[in-house]
Order: structure tokens, then C-alpha cells, then sequence
């Protein structure tokens, strides 16, 4: 009788490693992959974070948006009015082509660039730490139902 035990006892276990191999389905390393690449939170949060990395891009190029450039062409009679309004107060402008070049740099750009910059590589960081959260919390939650699938099979 101890060894009919014992051969029912391997065939058990035989049995339990085959149902787990083959019945169960994927590994859970494959089940976490899966995951990672079909979360729709995963991809919110990596959105999020490629958006705050473009946002690190505008505050570094911000300066660029005091900068204007002018052209234009004019022909005929130009006048530009000195003062009063006879006519020998009128100044004749020269004809043709002009253009320029219009640079107003704030003090203000000056002194809160750096601010701006720091505030979104800041903000880029903090939305790496929540994409990486949120994979922790996604892994723990597959894991955990994961093994209570195992478990509630070793059950039956």
C-alpha cells in the first residue's frame, strides 16, 4: 500500500505540473508583457510624459517668440507728417525695398527662462515617476490575479 501512495502521490504531482504547463496558459512573464504593451493607462502616462518632454523644448525655445521680422515694398508718393499740416512740414520718404529686423527681449525673459525650463524638466521627471508607478501597480495587480488563478486551480 506505501507504494501505491507514493506512485499516486508523483502521478499527482506529474499531473499538477502538466495542468500548470499547459492548462493554465502563458508564463507570467509573457502575461506582463502583454499588459505593458495593450494598457491603456501605460500609454496615458506615456503620452503624459512625452508631452512634458516637448513642453522642456518650448521653454528652452520661448525666447524666440520676441523675435520679428519685417519687409515690405512700396512705390508712389510717401509722406510722413512732421508737424502741423502745410505742406512744406511734409518730408518726402525714400522709395523702394525695406525691411528690418525687430528684437524685443523683455527683462522679464531674462530672468524667469531659467525658472520656466527647470519648472518643466521638473514636471517631465514627475511624469516618469508615474509611468513608472504606474507599471508597478499594472504588475502587481496581473501578479496577484495571476497567482490566485494558480491558486484557486490547485483547489480543484
Amino acid at each position: 500500500m506505501p507504494r501505491n501512495n507514493n506512485v499516486i502521490r508523483i502521478f499527482g504531482w506529474l499531473l499538477m505540473l502538466l495542468l500548470q504547463t499547459y492548462a493554465i496558459g502563458p508564463p507570467l512573464d509573457s502575461l506582463l508583457l502583454l499588459a505593458h504593451q495593450n494598457s491603456p493607462m501605460l500609454e496615458k502616462y506615456a503620452a503624459f510624459n512625452r508631452a512634458q518632454k516637448e513642453k522642456i523644448a518650448l521653454a528652452q525655445k520661448s525666447w524666440s517668440s520676441n523675435i520679428q521680422l519685417q519687409g515690405n515694398y512700396s512705390v508712389g508718393n510717401q509722406s510722413l507728417l512732421l508737424s502741423g499740416s502745410a505742406s512744406s512740414d511734409l518730408n518726402q520718404l525714400s522709395n523702394g525695398y525695406r525691411f528690418g529686423i525687430n528684437l524685443g527681449l523683455p527683462v522679464y525673459e531674462f530672468f524667469t527662462r531659467p525658472n520656466r525650463v527647470r519648472l518643466a524638466k521638473a514636471e517631465a521627471e514627475a511624469s516618469e515617476f508615474q509611468l513608472k508607478e504606474a507599471v508597478i501597480l499594472l504588475d502587481k495587480e496581473i501578479i496577484s490575479t495571476y497567482h490566485q488563478m494558480i491558486a484557486s486551480f490547485r483547489q480543484m
